[in-house]
């Protein structure tokens, strides 16, 4: 049987022992005995490289019952040591030579590599987590940075949009005015009542512009104008339509 194999199947015995709670005489019998045998097999106690290979492979159920036999854990049972404390003190009927430094090398590489399987687990699961916290950190900046254009995307459009409302409005009353060209009471009233008109119509679209804008930052907002300021603008389109019709009024009346 090679060294490999050798490792493996004393080291399930182990395992084995260290997860049947129970340890009757008979059990203890033979982990005595196995332990006798692995202590006359030097070559497969120095066999660093397959004892190594065999503790990285194993499920994390066993490994923890692993480092329980061989006093790694907090309840320090002493199976291991207490084992080998036992051997050495053998006399009269068991003449067993116990090659008690194999046992020790073995002892010591085995530790190692249980050592060596922990250091590395806590570094991989503190890496894991570093990755983690960076990937979330990625992820939110990315989000600020798709919130940030969208919201330029979103101010930009709205202005634009402003910016057209008020050079048409502007064009508007250039284009009224510039047919003013002989000021009466009838055209100064149709001014004045387009202007009540595009009064209160460009405060509409100004307004809803500006409450998109709002809706860009928080979705869940909703659409509501002043109150206070919407009837001052009624109130003033109203008063200009009003006095414009008037002096529309009267100046059909005149001409009559």
């Amino acid at each position: 049987m090679k060294n490999e194999e050798l490792v493996s199947v004393f080291m399930n015995c182990f395992i084995d022992y260290a997860r049947d709670r129970t340890h009757e005489n008979n059990q203890v019998k033979n982990l005595r005995e196995n332990l006798i045998t692995l202590s006359k097999q030097e070559e497969a106690c120095r066999e660093y490289s397959g004892i190594s290979e065999f503790i990285y492979k194993l499920s994390n159920e066993d490994f923890q019952l692993l480092k329980v036999f061989f006093d790694l854990d907090e309840k320090n049972e002493g199976y291991y040591n207490g084992a080998i404390e036992q051997l050495t003190k053998l006399t009269g009927k068991e003449k067993t030579t116990v090659h008690y430094e194999n046992l020790k090398h073995f002892e010591r590489h085995v530790k190692l590599s249980c050592h060596q399987r922990d250091y590395i687990s806590n570094n991989i699961t503190r890496v894991s987590k570093d990755i983690e916290n960076i990937t979330s950190k990625v992820d939110e900046a990315r989000g600020k940075v798709s919130g940030i254009y969208s919201e330029f995307v979103g101010i930009l459009g709205v202005f634009t949009a402003l910016s057209f409302a008020l050079m048409g409005s502007v064009q508007v009353f250039g284009n009224i005015l510039k047919n003013v060209n002989n000021p009466t009471m009838g055209n100064i009233g149709y001014v004045l009542v387009v202007g009540g008109l595009y009064l209160i119509l460009i405060y509409l679209i100004t307004m809803t512009l500006f409450i998109a804008m709002k809706k860009v930052f928080n979705n869940d907002s909703k659409y509501k104008f002043d109150e206070r300021f919407t009837k001052i603008i009624i109130l003033a389109s109203a008063s200009l339509t009003l006095v414009g019709v008037l002096f529309v009024c009267a100046h059909v009346w005149l001409k009559v």
